[in-house]
């Protein structure tokens, strides 16, 4: 009995043991790599994250490109959404990469933070409360104030940037002009092409910069150039426009409006924009008589 007893007592040990190391295995399969992968990253696939600031992002495709790291020109694809799921901007459409500086502030805390958590490769998704995106002001027509947005990231690249010419241009209007700035740029192009960067987002960013300073007409010159230099480009053509509405010069807001979604027909905010401008022209006219 004594005996008989024993060897129970040996076979149960004997399948505890086997069931911890089993369970110790799916742990160590199922479990312990995501929460490696989360400690190492921030980020876990399928699975909604918060950080401290209130930036929720979510992992749709995993990358292993280079990081993204301070100081680095990153190259991207975006699409920007409202809670209700209306699409605001699309690089995918517009076929051009949007470009920055990490951690120089120079776009959307949300954007800097979150393009931060990624690699090339990476897609999140994030939502951005209205602190991380464009706060109480909003953005023009584009956005209204205090809105929360929603924005699908890409990362393409992750390069050392080129000098800014947008910046070189920016010190020249405010030291002697626009004139003089839109001859330097010409001047640049054909001798310093290899050292700043020339690309169609530099002048967007100068003249988007120029409209907030109230530098209407030097905008307007800006986006006019960049229109030189990439005439089959929907969004400098659109840039253009918005310039234009501002200085209240409607009718060619209006013509450049239509350009834009000549080259993109997926472009909604011209569409809207020519329907508006069209239905307010026609009021003016029957006022008239």
């Amino acid at each position: 009995m004594v005996l008989s007893e024993r060897k129970s007592r040996i076979n149960n040990f004997i399948r505890m043991r086997r069931e911890f190391v089993t369970l110790f295995y799916v742990a160590a399969v199922f479990v312990l790599p995501p929460l490696f992968v989360h400690s190492q990253t921030g980020v876990q696939k399928d699975q909604e994250f918060v950080t401290e600031s209130g930036l929720k992002y979510k992992i749709v495709q995993k990358g292993q490109g280079a990081k993204a790291e301070k100081g680095k020109e990153i190259g991207l694809h975006g699409i920007g959404y409202f809670e209700d799921g209306k699409v605001f901007w699309n690089s995918r459409e517009d076929r051009s990469l949007f470009y920055f500086v990490l951690g120089e502030g120079r776009v959307i805390k949300g954007c800097d933070e979150g393009v931060a958590l990624m690699r090339v490769g990476d897609r999140f998704l994030f939502t951005m409360k209205p602190e991380l995106a464009y706060g109480e002001k909003g953005r023009g027509e584009l956005i209204p104030p205090n809105s929360t947005l929603i924005f699908d990231y890409e990362v393409l690249s992750v390069e050392d940037p080129k000098m800014p010419i947008s910046d070189v241009l920016d010190k020249t209007i405010k030291e002697k002009g626009i004139a003089e700035a839109v001859n330097l740029y010409g001047q640049l192009k054909k001798s310093e092409s290899a050292k700043y960067n020339f690309r169609e987002d530099q002048l967007n960013r100068l003249g988007s910069r120029l409209l907030k300073e109230a530098k209407v007409k030097e905008a307007i010159s800006i986006f006019e150039l960049n229109v030189s230099a990439y005439p089959d480009s929907s969004n400098a053509y659109y840039s253009l426009a918005e310039a234009l509405l501002k200085d209240e010069q409607k009718e060619r807001a209006l013509v450049n409006y239509q350009k834009a979604l000549q080259l993109n027909p997926k472009n909604t905010n011209a569409a809207e924009m020519i329907k508006k401008l069209q239905k307010e022209d026609g009021t003016e006219k029957r006022l008239e008589t």
